[in-house]
């Protein structure tokens, strides 16, 4: 976002969140930006709601909106509307996108939609884009579920995420589907996150067979590096495991499939025998 001269960063950047705003109300009349804690009783449903301090704004209703002048400046909202939740965020076949298109913005639905405080609790090696992170948190889900009945239930999430330790060779030939830099990570509420950690080394690392592993995902779960143990050895042995999985999803570019086309889509839906599969699980 660029800033005129003649306007400071806050008042362009609480126009643009305005703009898009009354956006939203034309295709959803419903639509309200709620507080951002979960206990908060705040909202705002009409463009007079707004408060008319940006600062207060920020505290309340915001996550991670910082002052900026150039760059991006991803944040965090919490909002309420009645119609379809894909509707409204700036992928290209929601009826906003035309919205963000314009402002050069973007929205996306977090990974985790029932937690204020969520961290990254690590990422599955050998995963990238070419997997359904909706499929995989589902299978995970089920299992913690199945391994903890009387908890409350996980507030987690999976998505594809840059991870800045693997370096990338060839920019040009790093497609999103196939980036070697963006394995999927899991998210979860603080709250969860050392029940979760032993769960998914016990379920993807102690299995030493893939079909023996919840989804059968051939991959295994490394934890982010704020929850591990320091030191020198966790630090190689790290370092090790992403290099292998950089040449592990590097030479999946070069394995065709009989289409002569490179292996992705492996969590596709299919129907045979009059049932669904998808071509990583068929019994």
């Amino acid at each position: 976002m660029n800033t005129p001269a003649n306007k400071s960063t806050n008042v362009v950047q609480y126009d643009l969140i305005k703009s898009l705003f009354k956006a939203y109300k034309q295709e959803d009349p419903t639509f309200a930006i709620c507080g951002w804690k979960k206990t908060s009783k705040k909202f705002i449903a009409n463009i007079d709601d707004f408060p008319d301090d940006f600062d207060d704004f920020r505290k309340d209703f915001a996550d991670g909106l910082r002052t900026r002048s150039k760059g991006m400046n991803w944040f965090k909202m919490r909002t309420g509307w009645s119609k379809p939740v894909k509707g409204l965020t700036s992928d290209r076949d929601s009826k906003m996108a035309w919205w963000f298109e314009d402002n050069k913005a973007g929205a996306f639905l977090t990974s985790v939609q029932n937690s204020n405080n969520v961290v990254i609790l690590g990422n599955f090696l050998y995963s990238e884009g070419f997997m359904d992170p909706t499929r995989l948190i589902q299978v995970i889900m089920n299992e913690y579920r199945r391994m903890y009945p009387t908890a409350a239930p996980l507030e987690a999430g999976c998505r594809t995420k840059q991870c800045k330790q693997i370096t990338v060779d060839d920019k040009k030939a790093n497609s999103w589907v196939m980036a070697v830099n963006q394995p999927i990570c899991v998210e979860v509420g603080q709250s969860q996150a050392s029940k979760l950690k032993l769960l998914l080394y016990k379920l993807f690392n102690k299995n030493p067979l893939a079909k023996n592993r919840p989804g059968r995902y051939n991959m295994l779960f490394l934890p982010a590096e704020d929850q591990m143990h320091t030191g020198s050895d966790d630090t190689n042995a790290r370092q090790r495991a992403l290099r292998k999985h950089k040449l592990v999803i590097q030479s999946l570019t070069l394995v065709k499939a009989h289409t002569e086309e490179i292996i992705q889509e492996l969590d596709k839906p299919y129907q045979a025998n009059g049932s669904s599969y998808t071509a990583r699980y068929y019994p």
